[in-house]
């Protein structure tokens, strides 16, 4: 088998790239070294998956593969930049079952989201064509392509959109400015 051109989360070009900005004075993140609170986003209670979208919950501090309630549009994407630990074992070589390609910031880490840029990303059910917008679920963040302004039950339309044509739980590459 051909090893993928990247995996989930990581940043597929040097272009500029907008992180999201944790508020200002909360406290969210612990630097463990200096026993002090931290201006950081954190992994709501069960973790967050990296190569997903994310939503800041009613918290402030915490982010989560779903929102808190409704629908909107996720806060951010989570690249995969050194921040989480693989928890889950592989249990086959099924993409679109398994986590092989995967990894999950634990509850109450310091996690990082983007709200632009170009990333790797595992397209769903129906893969993506050039141009299709990027949906996000609203259950765990995960990605399917369609039409911008379409309606995807149980998705929520991203920023993000598909540069390549891949088929379904293959890689491609999502963008936006």
């Amino acid at each position: 088998n051909a090893q993928p051109v990247g995996l989930p989360g990581d940043f597929a070009s040097e272009n500029p790239a907008r992180q999201l900005i944790p508020p200002f004075g909360i406290a969210g993140g612990i630097d463990t070294a200096n026993a002090a609170a931290t201006d950081a986003f954190i992994a709501a209670s069960a973790g967050v998956v990296i190569g997903n979208f994310a939503w800041i919950q009613a918290d402030g501090i915490s982010l989560a593969n779903a929102p808190a309630s409704g629908t909107p549009a996720p806060d951010g994407f989570i690249p995969r930049s050194q921040q989480g630990l693989i928890i889950t074992q592989p249990t086959g070589v099924t993409p679109s079952t398994d986590t092989w390609y995967g990894a999950t910031i634990p509850a109450g880490q310091n996690v990082t989201a983007f709200e632009s840029g170009s990333f790797y990303a595992l397209a769903g059910v129906g893969g993506a064509t050039v141009g299709q917008k990027a949906f996000a679920s609203t259950t765990n963040g995960s990605l399917k392509f369609a039409a911008a302004g379409a309606t995807v039950s149980g998705y929520v339309e991203t920023s993000f959109y598909a540069k390549y044509t891949c088929s379904a739980s293959e890689i491609t590459i999502i963008s936006a400015a």
